[in-house]
């Protein structure tokens, strides 16, 4: 009795149809539940090729305040090893933001503008060193 689907894009498809995917509101009522972080990535990848807007890549800054004291200096330290790995449960090291997309936030951010954890936020700009949502 109910619809069955094997295919990634079938439930893109049917969850977010064109018409929704490109209203970041209505996309706000709508989501995947997926049991492994492996499925969210996939789907998130697929969705944001779909959404045409501004991207940009985001990189995270690592670094250890007592390398310079032992002279790691290396390319191949510690620290570049890490940040090309994807531990298990973590998201990737690098970000990719689209405007007019929709983002879940992990942490508090500001309780006062509700930018709170697992709160879902629509992108409007994407600058530099600035996300606006």
């Amino acid at each position: 009795m109910l619809l069955h689907i094997t295919e990634s894009e079938e439930i893109i498809d049917f969850v977010y149809p064109d018409t929704v995917l490109h209203n970041p509101a209505a996309c706000l009522q709508r989501a995947i539940l997926a049991p492994t972080n492996k499925q969210v990535d996939e789907y998130n990848s697929i969705l944001l090729c779909h959404v045409h807007s501004n991207c940009r890549q985001y990189h995270a800054a690592d670094s250890l305040k007592e390398a310079s004291d032992i002279g790691l200096i290396s390319k191949d330290s510690a620290l570049d090893y890490i940040t090309c790995q994807t531990l298990p449960g973590l998201p990737p090291h690098v970000l990719h933001m689209k405007t007019n997309a929709v983002y879940c936030l992990l942490w508090n951010f500001s309780i006062n503008h509700q930018l709170v954890k697992n709160v879902r936020v629509v992108i409007t700009e994407v600058g530099n060193r600035i996300i606006t949502v």
